[in-house]
Parts: C-alpha cells; structure tokens; sequence
C-alpha cells in the first residue's frame, strides 16, 4: 500500500473517468486504489497494473489465472485493468459476484468500498472525491462496492450491504440506466434478507468427529469459523461428508457453508534408540550410532524425509478428492 508508482505516459493517456494523473506523477499504490474505486479512473488503475507487472497485459493475464486458480471463476476474460470495453473482455454476474465474495473478506478493501468521500491532491487536480455507488448513500446498511458504465456493458452495479449479521451481495449487469440498476440492486437484497439467515455452525477451533462406512473414526477441526446461510421458515440439517465439507440440506435445496480440516496425528520418532542412551545429549546419540553401526547417520535422516515426503504426497492427493454430488452451491 505504501509503494510508490510512477504514472506512465500509457496511464495518463487513458480514455473515460480518471483521476487526471500527470505523465511522471509518483502515486502510493493506496491512494491510486481510492481514485480507481472510489472516482472510477481508469488512468489509476493502468498506473496500478503497471506498478505490479510492468504492462497492462502482463497485468491482464495475471488476473485471468487469478480468476481461474484462487476464485475458481471460468466464465470472465480481461485483456485490460479498467474495464474498458475489448471484444475480447467479458464476465458473467456469477464471477463477478465470487470475485466480489472474495475480496470483502480483504479488510483494506472494505474500507476502501465503503468510503464516501476523500480529499483528493495531485500535479494537476485538486478536489474531493465522491464515491459515485449511491447505494452508499440509499440503502440502509449498505457497505459497497463498485458501479460503472460502457456503452458496450451499459449500467453495472456490484452492491453489498449487511444486517443483522449477515452480508449479501448482488450484481446488476447491462441495465437500461443507473436507476434500474439501483432499484435492481436494492431489490434483490431486499429479497436476500426477508427470506434468509444466518448462523454459525463450527467456531473457530472446534472439532468434529465422523465415522466412515468401515467404522473406523475421524477427526475434523475447523480452521476458522464456519457460517451457514438458510432460507427462513425451512427446517434446514447440517451434514458433513467424508471429505469434510459442511453443508445445509432443507426443502430449499442443498447450501454449501465450508470446509473442515482433518486433525493431524502427531506421532514421536527417535532415530536413536539404543539402551541407556535415553537421557544423553543428542551429539551422545548421533556418536554411539556412528560406533555402532556402518550407516552413515545421515542415511537415517534421509529415509524420514522420504517418508514424511510420501505421506505429505498422500495428504495432497487426498485433498484433492472432493464431494462428487456437490452442485456448485446455488451460484445464479
């Protein structure tokens, strides 16, 4: 946040809303993500993708793998940082609103979202910016987060607002004009929170114990709190699979809320085990093996490596097993 950009010549040329940065401009990266989301401009958010990856399309093809690998998003395409229209730039209402899911758990971008105005200084424009989400400012409790418009994608809206516990979010995308949006927007919240709750199912810490089909037990621990979202006047029964995963089942269909980690056996290993050495220094143990055997000590240590490497191995590739009847939770 504390990194200083330089503006580019690219950057200050930039088309649409800006901040009217100066060619050799010097920027903290903080300060260009409060003019991106907050004034729109674009001319902030090439000096940002410039500063990370040195060009906008280096930047661009960062976030498409981004997209793909941490959100698991597969229906958006970016070629530039701003949302400038590209034949060959697209998403869906879905990735934008896992992308929006991810990023509100990002204190700093929380803030940054919900901030209304900021005084504003730079080599060619001094004002205050507005935040130009009226969703701020018109729905009760709302916290975010970012609208713009092309004539290409027409008025869009990514809007978050929470109550009584629990944030929702809703993405509008191609609406006629901004008050469609809005009142599309406003909407479905409205609709999110009259018809939804929700709870905690696993603090922070706590575990879980299940039985598979054979008898034998396991032991699960969530890693951090795990909530449940459920649809109001539904009788909804929390289930955990085999693969830890927890979900809520009701009449109104199956909701996925986390994920449980298994608990790890700690197991103790001495590679030195001979009588009367049990109390000696570990230089003791590593001379009585040397005298006593013709294996070189550091033999010893290269079999436990294997073996925590191939159990290691074994726990990746258990991870990778997932719930097969799992739908993706309801994403439309």
């Amino acid at each position: 946040m504390s990194d200083i950009a330089t503006v580019s010549k690219t950057a200050r040329g930039e088309e649409g809303t800006r901040v009217y940065l100066a060619e050799g401009e010097r920027v903290s990266m903080e300060k260009l993500l409060y003019g991106m989301m907050l004034n729109s401009g674009n001319d902030a958010a090439t000096a940002i993708a410039e500063q990370i990856d040195g060009t906008k399309e280096k930047f661009a093809e960062r976030m498409n793998a981004f997209m793909r690998d941490t959100i698991g998003a597969y229906g958006s395409n970016f070629v530039n940082p701003s949302g400038l229209p590209d034949p060959n730039q697209y998403t869906t209402a879905s990735d934008m609103a896992m992308l929006a899911r991810y990023a509100m758990d990002n204190e700093t971008f929380r803030k940054i979202v919900s901030t209304r105005k900021l005084p504003w200084s730079g080599l060619e424009w001094t004002s205050t910016l507005e935040n130009h989400n009226k969703m701020l400012t018109d729905y009760p409790g709302a916290t975010g987060i970012k609208n713009g418009y092309t004539i290409a994608a027409g008025n869009t809206l990514v809007g978050s607002a929470e109550r009584d516990g629990m944030s929702l979010i809703g993405v509008v995308l191609k609406a006629g004009s901004k008050n469609i949006a809005y009142a599309d927007m406003a909407a479905m919240l409205d609709y999110g929170f009259a018809n939804f709750g929700v709870r905690m199912l696993f603090a922070e810490g706590e575990r879980y114990k299940l039985q598979d089909e054979a008898g034998n037990e396991r032991e699960w621990v969530a890693e951090q709190a795990i909530w449940g979202v459920y649809p109001k006047n539904a009788s909804p029964v929390l289930k955990v699979d085999a693969y830890g995963q927890v979900v809520l089942e009701s009449e109104r269909g199956t909701f996925f809320a986390g994920e449980l980690s298994p608990v790890k056996k700690e197991v103790a290993i001495s590679a030195f085990s001979g009588q009367g050495e049990s109390n000696g220094s570990q230089a003791d143990h590593i001379a009585a093996a040397k005298s006593k055997s013709s294996m070189p000590v550091y033999a010893l240590g290269a079999g436990l490596l294997l073996a925590a490497g191939a159990a290691a191995l074994a726990r990746r590739r258990a991870r990778r097993v997932r719930y097969p009847a799992m739908p993706p939770y309801d994403r439309d």
